[in-house]
């Protein structure tokens, strides 16, 4: 992706919101968007608020598509575990990895391809997020272990 581009990441940001103001009932700009906020932008809390604005949308993509709450959540926890990573205080910090982990294990069980996709195979122009956006789970003394059983779930 384009990710380490931040004025093209800018124009699709622009783009996505445009989308949003068209169709505020598609799931679809909103979820692309929180992923843009996160990866370009580094802003967990943006993409928290679009996340959650994605929850209260009607359909993904097409008329009639079915909702992707599971990728919502998934995506949920991406950005909290961001967020944790900036947090100064140790016990925000561990209070958001840990919520970000109990969203990963609500998830892991859907045998989703997608979301198995994104968490286990690295592509070439990026690592999987089981490596990104969730390492310090996977370090964490205290989540270590929960952390490796919803990650063996997830690429299983």
């Amino acid at each position: 992706m384009y990710y380490d581009n931040v004025p093209l990441a800018e124009k699709s940001k622009q783009y996505l919101l445009q989308a949003i103001k068209l169709r505020p009932d598609k799931q679809k700009p909103f979820i692309h968007l929180a992923i843009l906020q996160m990866k370009a932008f580094k802003d967990p809390d943006a993409a928290l608020d679009l996340l959650e604005r994605a929850t209260h949308c009607k359909e993904y993509e097409k008329a009639g598509s079915p909702l992707k709450n599971r990728n919502v959540r998934y995506f949920r926890a991406c950005a909290l575990a961001q967020k944790g990573e900036g947090a100064a205080d140790p016990a925000e910090r561990a209070r958001l990895y840990r919520s970000a982990l109990e969203l990963l294990e609500e998830v892991a069980d859907g045998g989703d391809p997608w979301i198995r996709g994104s968490f286990c195979d690295k592509e070439s122009t990026q690592s999987a997020d089981r490596d990104g956006c969730f390492q310090q789970l996977s370090i964490d003394p205290d989540l270590t272990k929960r952390f490796g059983i919803v990650a063996a779930k997830i690429c299983a």
